[in-house]
């Protein structure tokens, strides 16, 4: 009775390797960036005043434009950020600051 397998199905063994490889982070992604809703508005008045008139167009092509600039420029210093010297910087009253405020 257990040696039959079902029409069509192959017969599962305990020797069937499994891949235990897990997936490999895609890229950086900004937590809490109002870009990506911006960027939204911007393409529904744009299509919006392709529909109702050339100024509403105008207006959503300034709004997506600024937005995908602010995408774009987000994290431009990021890397310069994480160059400077750590711990070096001296906060208002002249001594060093303990605790760092940079981001990862």
């Amino acid at each position: 009775m257990c040696s039959t397998a079902s029409a069509g199905r192959a017969p599962r063994t305990a020797t069937t390797p499994r891949s235990r490889t897990r997936p490999s982070p895609l890229d950086f992604f900004p937590p809490h960036s109002p870009w990506p809703v911006v960027t939204a508005l911007g393409a529904v008045v744009l299509a919006l005043g392709i529909v109702y008139g050339l100024w509403l167009a105008l207006i959503g092509f300034g709004v997506l434009a600024a937005a995908v600039l602010g995408l774009v420029l987000q994290y431009a210093g990021r890397d310069a950020q994480r160059s400077s010297s750590p711990g070096g910087e001296a906060d208002s009253s002249g001594t060093a600051s303990s605790t760092s405020t940079r981001s990862p």
